[in-house]
């Protein structure tokens, strides 16, 4: 089958804005990883103009483009391509312009999610037009921008004790994120991921979670994150030790919080389990990462497949959606 590969290629690794893009190291365990499954590969890095983008795409002759592509700015950044590739006609894996965009937006899904009975941490979005934090709101709350990935903006300082910390880490997100900050309850607990591949037979992967050693937060920073699993505080653990009870709670979750979503293919969901054994949904990922080292391979590893075996699972979902019959 003739595949696609569209990509954002990370050009500077000092530059946080760039933390969802390529190293030219992921592109090629991914493009051996198709080639491996018997694909003809086209890698196309889809950062330039539009008029490029859909030359390179046409010219590629694509049965299935493989997205992986993060978009290079703007809170519609990840909705954009697919929108493309329907425009052009064309197949491809994981979720719509409409998903993508709704999943990017951090306070929009939580909202959608909350009103379908999925429990989430309270909050509010805070924008340079609407600037104050709700005076009802409980303390400690986390802050988070409301539109990044890749813990982009969050450090240890995110976790906010008072209404005067709370302030001057929204001024200082908002200078840098002004599309929005939100400012939520922080959920004191242990740090959870359940990933997904909708081709898998039983569908939920196993549950993945990461403790933080010496950190004053059990949160996933942005340091930590950018280190690819080499932070020496991180430990990732797989499968996490949890009674049967909070086993079944956490994948409800997770299973319910997809379902709602109407998730294609591949996805992520991220999890906080409180000491009383309360599991809350932070968010949804419907378009998750799939270095060597990320959660949704650490999770397919633990389930005995292997990463060309993820490649495979998404491809064949994507096909079976599409009613592709090419092999």
């Amino acid at each position: 089958m003739r595949v696609t590969f569209t990509f954002n290629l990370r050009k500077s690794e000092d530059d946080e804005k760039q933390a969802e893009r390529f190293s030219q190291e992921y592109v090629d365990r991914v493009v051996s990883a198709l080639e491996e499954l018997g694909h003809h590969v086209s890698p196309v890095e889809v950062s330039g103009s539009p008029g490029e983008v859909v030359d390179k795409l046409i010219d590629s002759r694509p049965d299935l483009i493989f997205n992986l592509a993060e978009g290079v700015g703007g809170k519609r950044r990840e909705s954009y391509y697919p929108a493309i590739y329907e425009l052009l006609g064309i197949p491809y894996t994981g979720g719509t312009p409409g998903l993508l965009h709704v999943g990017l937006d951090k306070r929009l899904s939580g909202k959608l999610l909350a009103v379908r009975g999925i429990k989430v941490p309270q909050g509010a979005l805070i924008t340079l037009e609407e600037p104050d934090i709700p005076d009802d709101m409980e303390y400690p709350v986390f802050i988070k921008p409301n539109y990044e990935g890749s813990s982009m903006g969050i450090t240890q300082e995110s976790v906010a004790e008072t209404p005067e910390e709370a302030k001057k880490v929204v001024k200082k997100l908002l200078n840098e994120y002004s599309e929005g900050v939100i400012v939520e309850q922080y959920i004191e607990g242990r740090e959870l991921t359940v990933p997904m591949l909708q081709a898998f037979s039983g569908y939920l992967l196993e549950i993945v979670e990461y403790k933080f050693e010496g950190k004053e937060h059990g949160i996933f920073d942005y340091d930590t994150k950018a280190s690819g699993g080499k932070d020496e505080s991180l430990n990732t653990i797989c499968p996490p030790e949890l009674t049967p009870e909070e086993r079944r709670d956490v994948l409800t979750l997770a299973d319910r919080a997809f379902n709602v979503m109407k998730i294609p293919d591949f996805a992520r969901a991220d999890i906080r389990l409180t000491k009383d054994g309360t599991p809350y949904l932070i968010e949804v990922n419907p378009l998750p990462g799939l270095r060597p080292v990320s959660p949704l391979i650490t999770g397919a590893e633990a389930k005995g497949l292997s990463y060309n075996d993820v490649i495979d699972l998404i491809i064949k979902s994507a096909k079976e959606r599409y009613g592709i019959k090419v092999d």
